[in-house]
């Protein structure tokens, strides 16, 4: 290799040439570069040879450097060392109060890797059953390997739960079983039912085990029964919810002839062409125990009533809409009783209910409302609805009502209390009826028949209280009225008045007597009696009539007695009947 000779660079522009084309570091970069290497090295040792110096200076510790115990203490505090009790106390921060059987990467890996059936501690005894499971493989306790519900019914024993994960179910037939309960598990299960009983208590053997049903159901039913229990008694228990139900055909619940404590609770829709009660009680036997059905219920059917009853001792909680039948039918038999009834009905006016015996509030509009056997007690808002009491019955009726007819069938006896507006009255027999409580716009249909007024009537205007036949009024109340009379007595009528009447026409008398051939009987004891102020007469008795009239204690009035009828008056010690023109009756 040549090198450079003086003739290469013997002009000034060679050497410019030269230094042009060649990569010559300047000083600057040639000291940056040095500064780079050096770093924030010391002066001590910023060049090799000052740290080859450094590094000859060194040497290990040797026992003369620490032949006394000053010198390990020495040594020791300047060094930077974890103690024992620093160490426990970070190990057992790591360990977090894990047992010891799992306080180590190896043995919990273990534990892990023993754990088999990971949820056998909470669900020992519970089949899961899905929709979604197509083959028999599941593990018990395990709801992420459920059953099919067939599988599960066929491994289930007394003391297990099949529990229903969320789906649509389509149920083949029955499930159940002595001692196994039955819910669901994380949201609703709809089961699909149909011509077949899900739960046949029925066809199994009578067992002492409880009974019960709790969960998030949904039913579709178009078949026998879903729930289907022992005609014959039994000492079970029953819990029995639900949350929907739809009822196409069959029933949804046969009840059973007798239970120690039983709860049924859940909503029910009854389809239009359902023919058959949802909820029946069976024929050989009253259902007896002590029940509670709290329940609301859609009938849409027009061909059956809600529910069959013939129940004892049972709490009955019910809101109910009807549209061409209503909540109880005619009941299966005679002897129920001491039942208590939370009703809230609205029906239209062609359904008809039955109430037998037993306490009853709530509220009722709409449709027919018979009382038809036992004793009843009716304590209710009523509206717009009719009223018939029945002749097996002894009833009281209290009530708030509104734009209610009661028809008086013979019961044994009919007592009315409350406040009634605008009310219509029919009695076509002669059994007993106490009106005791406040009526305002009361409209008479028919005669009295026995009737007793202890609390205040209003009579509608232009309408009497007509008293004919056989037919007894007393009034030991107020009586108000205002029409031609407010009292009219026939034929063979008779009354007692030792209350208060009052008539608001202004020119006619409170009592007439109807002009016949028959003997009329009054009795006044201790009355008032205010005709209108231009009447010439309290009470008008006309020819030919034949007025038996007797007299017990003061009575008064602002008019006489007046008519050509004949009079036959019975007297009392101390009587006397006193006109005064002040009398003055309040009509409130």
């Amino acid at each position: 290799m040549a090198s450079l000779t003086k003739d290469d660079i013997n002009t000034i522009a060679k050497l410019n040439a030269i230094i042009e084309d060649g990569d010559i570091a300047s000083d600057a970069a040639i000291t940056e570069a040095i500064n780079a290497l050096k770093g924030n090295v010391p002066e001590a040792g910023n060049t090799l040879a000052k740290l080859y110096s450094i590094i000859q200076g060194l040497g290990n510790l040797k026992r003369e450097d620490i032949d006394t115990l000053a010198e390990i203490n020495a040594i020791l505090s300047d060094a930077s060392l974890a103690t024992m009790a620093d160490l426990e106390e970070v190990l057992v921060g790591l360990n977090g109060g894990v047992p010891i059987e799992g306080n180590s990467l190896a043995k919990l890996y273990n534990l892990i890797a023993g754990k088999k059936d990971k949820f056998s501690d909470y669900y020992p005894s519970t089949y899961f059953v899905s929709p979604l499971v197509t083959d028999d493989i599941g593990v018990k306790g395990d709801y992420t390997l459920p059953f099919t519900p067939a599988r599960a019914y066929e491994l289930a024993v007394p003391g297990d739960t099949i529990a229903f994960l969320p789906g649509l179910y389509y149920m083949t037939g029955n499930i159940a079983k002595n001692g196994v309960v039955y819910t669901t598990f994380g949201g609703k299960a709809l089961l699909v039912t149909g011509g077949f009983n899900l739960f046949d208590y029925e066809s199994l053997e009578d067992a002492s085990s409880d009974i019960v049903i709790d969960g998030d159901f949904e039913f579709s039913h178009g078949g026998e029964t879903v729930f289907k229990f022992k005609d014959s008694p039994t000492p079970r228990r029953y819990r029995i919810r639900w949350s929907y139900a739809f009822v196409q055909a069959g029933t949804f619940i046969r009840m059973p002839a007798v239970l120690t404590t039983g709860i049924f609770e859940g909503n029910i829709e009854i389809a239009f062409g359902c023919g058959a009660p949802a909820i029946e009680c069976v024929e050989t036997a009253v259902t007896t125990g002590a029940g509670v059905m709290n329940l609301i219920i859609v009938n849409n059917s027009h061909y059956a009533h809600a529910i069959k009853p013939w129940f004892s001792g049972f709490r009955f909680n019910i809101s109910y809409i009807g549209a061409e039948y209503g909540l109880f039918a005619q009941p299966v038999g005679e002897g129920a009783d001491n039942n208590v009834f939370v009703l809230n009905i609205k029906q239209d006016v062609t359904c008809t209910t039955y109430l037998c015996a037993g306490e009853y509030s709530g509220t009722i509009q709409g449709g027919l409302v018979f009382l038809y056997q036992g004793s009843i007690n009716l304590n209710a808002r009523l509206n717009n609805c009719e009223l018939h009491v029945s002749e097996q019955t002894s009833c009281k009726v209290t009530a708030v009502a509104s734009s209610v007819t009661i028809h008086n069938d013979l019961p044994k006896m009919l007592k009315l209390d409350g406040v009634w507006y605008n009310t219509i009255y029919h009695s076509n027999t002669q059994s007993p009826c106490i009106m005791e409580g406040e009526f305002y716009d009361l409209q008479f249909n028919t005669s009295a028949g026995q009737l007793k007024i202890t609390g205040y009537v209003k009579v509608i205007d232009d309408n009497s209280v007509l008293v004919s036949n056989t037919d007894t009024l007393e009034v030991t109340g107020k009586l108000v009225g205002n029409a031609p009379e407010v009292i009219r007595l026939a034929e063979d009528g008779s009354a007692v008045i030792s209350g208060y009447i009052k008539q608001l026409a202004v020119d006619r008398p409170a009592i007439m007597f109807e002009p016949d051939n028959y003997t009329i009987a009054l009795t006044l004891r201790n009355a008032i009696i205010q005709s209108g102020s231009f009447s010439q007469e309290s009470i008008l008795a006309e020819a030919p009539g034949r007025i038996s009239l007797r007299l017990y204690g003061n009575s008064y009035s602002n008019r006489p007695i007046a008519g050509g009828a004949e009079i036959n008056y019975r007297i009392g010690s101390s009587v006397d009947f006193i006109v005064d023109l002040n009398v003055d009756v309040s009509d409130e």
